[in-house]
């Protein structure tokens, strides 16, 4: 089963996110042939079992921190 919010979030995204709350030095590189550039979990079976996420991505990577 896939687990996450059906939602899709960039690296650039997550990445300024992360730089808003702390000073941390990121090394920017280009794209690696074989990289996935997009990519989306498909929750639907997840959910037909009754689980749902129940905290958002943005409050998962604050609690990271």
């Amino acid at each position: 089963y896939n687990v996450g919010t059906g939602n899709s979030y960039s690296l650039n995204f997550i990445k300024n996110y992360i730089l808003s709350k702390k000073q941390i030095n990121f090394k920017n590189l280009e794209p690696r042939k074989g990289d996935i550039l997009n990519s989306i979990a498909d929750i639907k079976q997840i959910n037909s079992l009754g689980w749902y996420a129940n905290i958002s991505f943005l409050d998962g990577l604050n609690r990271c921190f």
